[in-house]
């Protein structure tokens, strides 16, 4: 069947232009003002853009499969706009040997969108012996330890350098858990205070990544920043990245639109790994999207049950965010005019396709027809029924949000995001 969008802006490598986009079987095959096949006429409030890449989600399979499984995480990510999704290692068991990561493969070639998989560094996730690098092959997109700070110097140099020859992505957590006192909370000191706990400060992020730099600049290795939350980390990797050229970085939507402003309440769904911290935080990390410091946005999805997630003292870490990355950066960040769409965009798309072996994520002519319609005048309200994923925490239920996916198309396949059974 040959199908073609109409009456909508594409986003082309040249920016937006109002065309059309013709897709037959799998592949793009025309971008032009001709009308080919089936037309499918979209409202004019619409944009077509590359579908997304999200390099750090947590799907809970194996062993955790009440929060969130392969499907239901896939969905979330079809919902959100995304053709491909990274799935981290820190699962029951860890995915630390090729055993644990095949049947996964397996179920993965029968999802709407692609799944890739981590391993993790070392074997579980215990920082004391690498897993065997080589015997994953291309199964793998990359290692990451996400959670836990590598503190093990060889290790960490064994396994960048291997991804560096390999061409595959190390994604490196860092934080000084492992120094802390049991009764502190992984919150902004300054809101821990409020609610008479024990917080961290900014070094909780910033020295362990100044231990990192020191190492990997001096060697000029491949390094890849999970979730950067602070305005002294982003003064470190834009320092950095002056003298090394193969450093990148990643940052949430809840660490670009949140800040210690917004915790009110003594509510778990605002506790994540890193914290949320100052609003001179929050703004320097836009202004690092902005000026291209940080190459990414990725979500962490990590989903977890409401009763897990109820006051700070007991919850676990980190909320779900496949479904809501695009509506929430457009309204928080796009409508105000703090960043343009189109940096949003690449950050979604061009950017981490570049950090990973994926096909080019543009549309052009005889790529793979893969692309997200997102009408930019829908609004909605985010609600438990509203979200695809086992898991519902989120701060952002009962938020407003405008710009939403209508239609996700997968290697061909038009999935319509608001019809039941998608």
């Amino acid at each position: 069947m040959i199908y073609t969008f109409t009456n909508a802006k594409v986003y082309l490598s040249t920016g937006f232009q109002q065309t059309n986009i013709t897709i037959q079987d799998n592949a793009i095959i025309q971008i032009g003002s001709a009308v080919l096949g089936t037309e499918i006429k979209l409202s004019s409030t619409c944009i077509i853009v590359p579908s997304f890449i999200d390099l750090h989600a947590h799907f809970r399979e194996p062993g955790q499969t009440e929060k969130e499984d392969l499907v239901s995480g896939a969905l979330s990510g079809l919902y959100g706009g995304y053709q491909t999704v990274c799935v981290m290692a820190n699962t029951s068991p860890v995915i630390d040997h090729p055993t644990v990561l095949a049947p996964l493969l397996m179920k993965a070639k029968k999802l709407p969108i692609n799944i890739q998989f981590f391993s993790a560094i070392t074997n579980n996730l215990a920082g004391q012996k690498a897993v065997d690098f080589a015997s994953f092959g291309e199964d793998v997109i990359g290692f990451s330890d996400d959670g836990i700070y590598l503190t093990n110097q060889d290790l960490l140099l064994t396994a960048l350098k291997y991804g560096q020859t390999n061409n595959k992505l190390v994604s490196l957590h860092v934080d000084n858990r492992q120094e802390l006192s049991p009764s502190t909370i992984v919150l902004n000191q300054t809101v821990a205070a409020r609610f008479n706990l024990t917080g961290v400060d900014e070094n909780y992020e910033t020295g362990p990544l100044r231990r990192d730099l020191a190492i990997v600049n001096q060697l000029q290795l491949r390094y890849h920043l999970c979730h950067l939350s602070t305005a002294k980390s982003v003064a470190l990797v834009r320092k950095s990245k002056a003298i090394n050229p193969f450093l990148t970085c990643e940052v949430t939507p809840h660490h670009l639109t949140l800040s210690t402003d917004d915790i009110l309440i003594n509510d778990g769904n605002y506790l994540m790994n890193p914290p949320l911290n100052l609003k001179s935080d929050q703004l320097s990390l836009i202004a690092a999207l902005n000026d291209g410091t940080i190459d990414v946005i990725a979500t962490d999805h990590a989903p977890h049950q409401a009763k897990e997630k109820e006051l700070f003292v007991t919850s676990a870490m980190g909320i779900i965010g496949l479904q809501l990355t695009f509506p929430l950066l457009y309204t928080k960040l796009v409508q105000p005019q703090k960043v343009p769409l189109a940096t949003i965009i690449n950050a979604l798309t061009v950017n981490p396709q570049k950090l990973i072996q994926h096909h080019d994520v543009q549309l052009k002519v005889n790529n793979q027809a893969n692309f997200t319609v997102i009408d930019l005048a829908l609004t909605q309200t985010v609600t438990s029924k509203l979200l695809k994923s086992k898991a519902t925490n989120t701060p952002f239920l009962g938020t407003a949000l405008t710009g939403w996916p209508i239609m996700n198309i997968h290697n061909g396949i038009i999935h319509h995001l608001n019809e039941e059974g998608a």
